[in-house]
């Protein structure tokens, strides 16, 4: 797998290079917005699996060690080869949430902070804290903080949505899926994956200036979609229906 996503990896990115694309202000003016984010998501698709790779190679580095061993399932049999798994491609490409895509991307190190960080923070100021961690662990290049604190705040908003909306997609005990929980489910997918590539725009870029050069392009429609639908599920404009039962979320992200 690792030698199949560097390949694609390879030719994505011959086509689309995200960094050069994202810093070509001929590129940035060209078409429009919709166009333009379509491009953006393949050329982020490209980028995203040269993590894909890597992490798969290291994953059978320590597997070929045999550090990778985890134990045996004793259902079954077999050998479990999972205990260093870094990360979960389909729970990352085919997340409902941006708590699952983060629980699925780099497993390891979202597990550390779940544990050191978010779990030892008071709510709610934990879900921002463990985000800036994270941010500060991978440098001081402003592209860092600008993505992982736009994260949060939209982490926030998924958890709101997933709060007061979905429950109107559920049957009536609350639990089981409802006529259109199918189309629901279509629609979070969706909405997560463009989340994550819209901010993801400043990890690339690193710079601010470069960074503002992107969101400005597209208008800052991602941070000001965040802000109205914030403000909206946090004054209660919509509701989950009084007959389902909904608990607030303890999950990290």
């Amino acid at each position: 797998m690792a030698i199949f996503y560097f390949g694609w990896s390879e030719v994505i990115s011959s086509y689309y290079p995200i960094q050069t694309l994202l810093s070509d202000d001929k590129f940035l003016a060209s078409g429009n917005v919709l166009t333009r984010f379509g491009i953006q998501l393949i050329a982020v698709t490209g980028f995203r699996m040269k993590f894909y790779s890597a992490w798969k190679f290291v994953e059978g580095a320590m597997i070929f060690s045999g550090i990778g061993f985890n134990g045996v399932n004793y259902e079954s049999g077999e050998a479990k080869w999972d205990r260093l798994e870094v990360i979960d491609v389909p729970g990352v490409d085919f997340a409902q949430s941006l708590r699952q895509s983060v629980a699925a991307w780099n497993k390891t190190t979202s597990l550390w902070l779940r544990k050191y960080i978010y779990e030892r923070v008071p709510s709610p100021v934990n879900l921002y804290f463990t985000f800036f961690v994270s941010a500060l662990w991978h440098g001081f290049y402003p592209g860092y903080y600008m993505v992982f604190m736009s994260m949060a705040v939209a982490t926030a908003v998924h958890r709101k949505i997933r709060r007061n909306v979905r429950p109107w997609f559920l049957a009536e005990d609350g639990e089981s899926p409802g006529k259109y929980k199918g189309a629901y489910d279509f629609f979070s997918i969706v909405l997560t994956h463009c989340t994550m590539m819209y901010f993801i725009a400043s990890f690339v870029m690193l710079s601010w200036e470069a960074s503002m050069r992107v969101f400005r392009s597209q208008y800052f429609i991602g941070h000001i979609l965040a802000v109205i639908l914030y403000i909206v599920l946090s004054l209660g404009i919509i509701r989950a229906p009084k007959r389902l039962p909904w608990s607030k979320s303890t999950d990290l992200i």
